[in-house]
């Protein structure tokens, strides 16, 4: 057989490979996003300041990349501003912000690139708070470290702790959920327990004020079956399918129509057909058995994708698909005694497409753009490797797929941008520094397949992917 024809059919399997891969799982940080996909690699987009994206720098990026090239990947969980990843080999990894010990590797620095906490192959379940995480081990016991002035690590202190530390009192814990400062665990007896700071009631312990530092039980009830924290409130669901919510309610986040804070679960509504809950900062949603999604709380960025930006106090059907498998709204942090975290990703069938909408400043979106959505924009080409045509920040690239030339066209006349293209196998084919509004590369003598391409400048990246055809 010919060889280049040999080569040509590799690229084709390769590139039909990277298409055909789906969205298992996405989680939305504070103004960034991070997916798993179904070959088990990482991806993420949006802001970058603290290295969240995993890229080894601090660029934003506008639609997806992957963190590495490791196909591995088990599970995701982020944080304001870092994020904590399992492997199948049940080895844990974070990487982001680490003001505070949320890395779990015995310093302050922030990392850039996935880092591996400890030696052990023993994890099973993680979870980030704003700026502190939770894991558990395969034998149900509870891991704690970060950031602790609330107590909400669950080691009867308010010390901060740089490596996991083990909590609780049993090995009967089943799932953890870390708020701003405060955390939720559900054991497998079907309690709930709370730790942590207490203004908005979020405990659910029958008060307003205070902080615990130690797990206290929420209630008596023993039919909890899921949970969700969001910055100072609580979701979580029965075994009978009936949502429940506590803690502060200033935007209507907890779904009762009014803007109460309230200090214990109450159910939200009568309905009983409700199979996965997310609490996001001041947003929340929830998605039934006939796979619809609702939504409520604060929408000042169109984070509920209702097609506005009005407050919605009690759950509200967004849109009429019946699609739905997956949903996380934006991780809050404080700043400035503002809660951000404004955006929301979920994932649809039948082609687990991630749709995004709300806030997209940093590009946390991921569409290439940097415009805001109210409306949740469903990017079948994300991700995918191909696409119409790129845009980010005004660069469109053209024709896609390409034969003879590729076109390079800028919104405004750039300069000192410098344009890098690889092949699949990350070999440089083209360097050049554009100037002007309009460039033009000759490609006619490349190899058919899949290329990457990026300008850069002093101070930003852009990435995106074209094919060149025969």
């Amino acid at each position: 057989m010919n060889r280049t024809f040999q080569i040509l059919i590799v690229l084709a399997i390769i590139s039909l490979s990277t298409y055909s891969q789906t969205w298992l799982k996405v989680s939305c940080g504070g103004d960034f996003s991070v997916g798993l996909r179904s070959d088990s690699t990482l991806w993420s987009w949006g802001y970058n300041y603290n290295g969240q994206l995993g890229h080894g720098d601090t660029l934003r990026q506008s639609s997806p990349m992957q963190i590495g090239t490791d196909h591995n990947w088990a599970d995701i969980a982020t944080g304001a501003f870092h994020c904590l990843a399992l492997k199948s080999d049940g080895s844990l990894w974070s990487w982001g912000s680490n003001n505070d010990g949320q890395l779990g590797i015995n310093s302050l620095t922030g990392l850039y690139e996935p880092i591996r906490i400890g030696t052990g192959n023993n994890w099973k379940n993680i979870t980030c708070g704003s700026n502190f995480s939770f894991a558990i081990q395969k034998d149900s016991s509870l891991w704690s470290w970060g950031w602790n002035g609330n107590g909400e690590l669950d080691d009867s202190t308010t010390v901060n702790k740089l490596i996991p530390t083990h909590v609780g009192l049993n090995s009967k814990w089943l799932k953890v959920a870390g708020g701003g400062e405060h955390s939720l665990a559900l054991k497998s007896d079907g309690t709930i327990w709370a730790t942590g700071q207490d203004a908005g009631g979020q405990l659910g312990n029958g008060s307003f004020s205070g902080i615990d530092s130690i797990f206290t039980q929420v209630e008596s009830d023993t039919d909890w079956i899921a949970i969700s924290a969001g910055f100072a409130y609580c979701m979580a669901l029965k075994s009978n399918h009936t949502i429940w919510s506590w803690g502060f309610n200033g935007n209507g986040q907890l779904g009762f129509g009014n803007t109460f804070n309230e200090d214990f679960p109450l159910q939200i509504g009568t309905d009983s057909d409700w199979v996965k809950i997310a609490a996001g900062s001041c947003h929340a949603f929830a998605i039934k058995a006939d796979s619809t999604l609702y939504g409520w709380g604060y929408n000042g960025y169109g984070q509920l994708g209702d097609g506005s930006t009005t407050q919605q106090n009690s759950p509200e059907l967004i849109g009429t698909d019946h699609s739905w498998i997956d949903v996380s709204p934006a991780r809050g942090y404080l700043q400035n005694n503002v809660v951000p975290g404004t955006h929301t990703c979920g994932i649809k069938t039948p082609t687990n497409v991630i749709c995004a909408t709300g806030n997209n400043w940093a590009g946390q979106l991921g569409d290439g753009m940097t415009v805001n959505e109210d409306q949740f924009s469903c990017n079948t080409n994300v991700g995918s490797g191909i696409v119409e045509i790129e845009k980010s920040y005004g660069i469109t690239v053209y024709p896609n797929p390409a034969t003879t030339v590729l076109n390079i066209h800028t919104q405004l006349s750039i300069v000192n941008c410098q344009l890098t293209i690889t092949d699949l196998l990350g070999t440089e084919v083209y360097k050049e520094m554009l100037t002007g509004i309009d460039n033009t590369i000759t490609i006619s003598t490349w190899n058919a397949g899949l290329y990457f391409y990026e300008v850069r400048s002093n101070s930003s990246s852009i990435r995106g992917k074209f094919v060149k055809e025969l």
